[in-house]
């Protein structure tokens, strides 16, 4: 009957050492658990803040392009049918012909174009000595 007492005496103490252990891992996989959360959660809002900015770059690439081709064709050479003269983007005719403001500006209506009075010294020079000038 002894042996029987020391053996169960053994095993209860087995038993006890091996929950012991199974709960200290236990313990341990618990705290690797809510470490991961925890970075699960940081990475979340990391790709939240990258996806925000990703968006705001994208919407700033789209206006930078827009405003690259508003700028070319605005500095691009503007081409003038034969007889008109160039200056900047616009096209000038001068006629030969003597009319007064008013012929001069029907004149140039029918040609699909404004009568102008140039102010600027440098387009002035530009458009009037120029080889059709």
């Amino acid at each position: 009957m002894m042996t029987g007492i020391s053996l169960l005496s053994v095993n209860f103490i087995v038993l006890q050492t091996r929950y012991e252990v199974l709960q200290t891992r236990y313990k341990q996989l618990s705290n690797n658990s809510s470490q991961l959360q925890v970075k699960v959660s940081d990475i979340s809002v990391n790709y939240s803040q990258l996806q925000s900015s990703y968006e705001t770059l994208s919407v700033n690439h789209s206006q930078l392009q827009h405003e690259i081709k508003q700028l070319k064709s605005r500095t691009e050479e503007k081409c003038c049918t034969d007889g008109w003269t160039t200056f900047g983007r616009s096209c000038y005719f001068k006629s030969n012909e003597k009319k007064d403001w008013d012929g001069s500006r029907t004149d140039c209506q029918h040609r699909g174009a404004n009568l102008v009075v140039i102010n600027n010294k440098e387009e002035q020079v530009s458009v009037f000595l120029s080889e059709g000038f």
